[in-house]
């Protein structure tokens, strides 16, 4: 070859440039003895104007073609005719310290496998643990789903996400079912979680269900739950449904507040001893009145004993009747005499006590599959049940005080 030619193009306005290396090392770029370009229009590398022996300094090592490919450990190797899906597909065989990513049009890490790791990350760099996804792209902004688990051909609840140890997948520690939409009945939306007993392989026990309406119920030890509240726990083992514990010896365990958000009552312990307290400080009060008469309203109480008909020993208790306390000391009673409620859409257990309230009959007869409610529980539309009057004794003994105070002023004045 005499000499180098290169020519631009005629209606070209850019400037080819060649830059030398830093080194003092020679480098020698070798083309290969046959006629073409190197680089089309649209800056792509033809494989067949590109043949023989590359430098290593710059693609690899092997011979390039248009048979050949180049691999990740920059070699030239026979490039596949075919695909076969059938086969199995393996990246980085070799082991290498290789990240595999995926990028996508806004996420830069749309799919991003740490080589060195093996963690996966999806819209991040892999980095938060074995597996981790960031919505709204690589920096995690956006409100777009994280995880969808969905199903096809719906029976039971059986799209979840499963824990369990190194053995057989039967030895699974846990479940989180979701229920949804698409099967037979309106779709009890709702989350399951389970556990399985101890180290055996008999069926996983339900411990918590968050409904599609909001109520959560904590299962007691036997898997069996209530639906009737918002809040609900059971316990079938003789524990106390609730344990609360405060590292705090003087501290409020649970407060209470109204619908301005003022604090209204709480239930406050100390090292010793629990108070039950609702608000009583002057700032909240006017009208204050100390020459009322008590002695005339205590003796239109009537103190009774009674047994509960729910108690089947017969054992009799000391007591007021709701109703007619509440025309003497009207702050103590909730509730009116005789009064009753129709609820809707009832799902019963099997002594005839409410399960749950507001839930459709095909939604009940797709949750007894489901095993959100249990297979000997009715279902009926309406339900006339009472509302029973309560009472809080505690509220009577500003009338006793003050009677007893009246006494002793008689007693007193007859005395002298």
């Amino acid at each position: 070859m005499a000499k180098v030619k290169i020519t631009g193009h005629a209606s070209g306005s850019g400037v080819i440039t060649v830059t030398a290396p830093n080194t003092s090392t020679d480098r020698t770029v070798t083309l290969p003895d046959s006629t073409g370009t190197i680089l089309d229009e649209n800056s792509s590398l033809p494989a067949a104007n590109l043949t023989g022996t590359v430098a290593t300094a710059r693609l690899g090592s092997g011979t390039a073609s248009s048979g050949t490919i180049l691999y990740g450990d920059q070699t030239y190797k026979t490039a596949p005719t075919s695909f076969n899906p059938d086969a199995a597909v393996v990246f980085n065989q070799s082991g290498a310290d290789v990240d595999f990513r995926v990028e996508a049009d806004n996420d830069e890490y749309a799919l991003f496998v740490n080589g060195e790791q093996g963690n996966v990350g999806v819209g991040n760099t892999a980095t938060q643990g074995e597996f981790s996804v960031t919505t709204g792209g690589s920096n995690g902004s956006g409100h777009t789903t994280g995880i969808q688990v969905r199903q096809n051909g719906y029976s039971g609840y059986k799209s979840g996400m499963t824990a369990g140890d190194t053995a057989a997948t039967t030895h699974s520690c846990g479940f989180i079912g979701f229920l949804g939409g698409g099967h037979t009945g309106a779709g009890e939306r709702s989350i399951i979680f389970e556990t399985r007993p101890g180290t055996t392989d008999a069926a996983p026990t339900k411990r918590m269900i968050i409904a599609d309406t909001g109520n959560v119920a904590v299962a007691g030890t036997d898997g069996t739950y209530d639906m009737s509240g918002q809040f609900n726990v059971k316990s079938t083992s003789g524990n106390a449904p609730i344990s609360l514990w405060n590292t705090h010896q003087n501290s409020t365990q649970i407060a209470f507040h109204n619908t301005a958000g003022s604090l209204i009552g709480k239930i406050h312990n100390d090292a010793s001893s629990t108070t039950y307290a609702t608000s009583s400080d002057y700032r909240l009060k006017e009208n204050v009145d100390y020459t009322w008469d008590a002695t005339t309203r205590l003796k239109q109480l009537k103190p009774a004993r009674f047994n509960f008909i729910i108690d089947d020993t017969n054992t009799l208790v000391d007591g007021f009747l709701a109703h007619e306390t509440a025309t003497v000391v009207p702050e103590a009673i909730v509730g009116t005499k005789d009064e009753t409620e129709i609820i809707n859409n009832v799902v019963l257990n099997a002594d005839g006590s409410i399960n749950q309230q507001n839930v459709t009959e095909s939604k009940w007869t797709q949750g007894k599959i489901d095993e959100v409610y249990l297979a000997n529980t009715t279902w009926v539309a309406t339900k006339t049940v009472p509302k029973y009057q309560s009472i809080d004794q505690s509220k009577l003994v500003p009338l006793l005080v003050k009677t007893i105070q009246e006494l002793e002023a008689r007693i007193t004045a007859l005395e002298a």
